[in-house]
């Protein structure tokens, strides 16, 4: 009875150790600040003109199971917000309207101007995220961050002489609408491209300029006139011993990242490496170029993840369609 009363007290004791250790483990994303359970679907609002309303939705990503509160609130007197508070549940999605009040004028300084972009913030306990809201031209631009839904989704951009030049409408697939030969298959160079010069007699158009010469990356994006850039990188230099080693890497700052998207006229489809699987086809039809990356993995994530399956139609009339079937939805 000696012997066993003290091998009991050390398991229990053992056991409160194990159970205070998953607790913590369990606890680092709270202490961290890397909870993240809510989203909001889209960041941005562009107000065209003679536009006022508009809506985004508040959601609990689906692996958390909790009730959270919120609030939200905009940091300019023209957006006007209902509701300004909510409160999520598993699988829940509250809509949040956006009012445009054109007319503001409480005071000279806070008057609306013409071009104006304003921030609404969704804060909880755990997280703060923002939607822009903005009436100057749509670049179509858009920063995922994960919960990417672009799955089975068409986009289509139509000329409509409007400020942003394009109209965009969304659609849902089940099929790539044009079918992929073998013969297709391209093949690209070491800079991982593959160029295509048209006849004299054709061109495509992107914002209504046209363009004789493409550049098709295995990285997901389409060149017009000549090829993206060198992206942006910062200079380290480490010294070792007597030797000095210099470093290249990619710059985090967004607004030289977004400076490279912008510095050559594309269509940046998805980030994917046809260079480590998939395949990547093209051809010309009478009325339109069709690119298409089959079954292609997720730029830096080659070795998980969904693979990658959309195709871009370029219209002679300068309607543009991106049809994306299966996208890595945690890219």
């Amino acid at each position: 009875m000696n012997d066993f009363t003290p091998n009991a007290s050390t398991d229990i004791y053992e056991l409160f150790i194990i159970f205070s250790l998953i607790t913590f483990i369990i606890s680092l994303p709270f202490i961290g600040g890397c909870l993240k359970p809510i989203d909001v679907s889209p960041k941005t609002l562009h107000f065209a003109e003679g536009e006022d309303l508009k809506f985004f939705e508040v959601y609990q990503k689906p692996l958390f199971n909790r009730k959270i509160a919120f609030s939200v609130e905009s940091n300019v007197p023209w957006l006007k917000i209902t509701p300004t508070y909510g409160i999520l549940g598993k699988d829940d999605r509250v809509k949040i309207q956006v009012y445009l009040d054109r007319n503001f004028s409480q005071t000279k300084q806070d008057k609306y101007p013409p071009f104006a972009t304003g921030k609404i913030i969704i804060s909880s306990y755990f997280q703060t995220e923002k939607v822009i809201a903005t009436t100057a031209p749509n670049y179509y631009t858009e920063i995922f961050e994960g919960d990417v839904d672009l799955t089975q989704k068409a986009l289509v951009f139509s000329p409509d002489k409007s400020i942003n030049f394009y109209k965009l409408e969304t659609k849902e697939i089940s099929n790539l609408p044009n079918e992929v030969l073998e013969e297709e298959k391209i093949t690209f160079s070491k800079d991982n491209l593959y160029e295509y010069t048209f006849p004299e007699t054709q061109s495509v158009t992107l914002y209504g300029k046209g363009y004789n010469k493409l550049y098709i990356s295995a990285n997901g994006w389409v060149g017009f006139g000549e090829p993206k850039k060198s992206p942006p990188t910062t200079e380290t230099i480490i010294s070792c011993g007597n030797s000095k080693h210099l470093f290249l890497k990619k710059s985090k700052d967004w607004n030289e990242e977004l400076t490279y998207h912008f510095s050559t006229p594309n269509i940046t489809a998805f980030p994917v490496s046809a260079s480590k699987g998939g395949n990547v086809y093209f051809k010309v039809l009478q009325n339109k170029i069709v690119i298409t990356y089959l079954e292609v993995p997720t730029l830096g994530n080659t070795s998980g993840g969904s693979k990658n399956t959309f195709q871009i139609e370029i219209y002679q009339t300068g309607k543009i369609t991106i049809n994306y079937l299966n996208v890595d939805t945690t890219a």
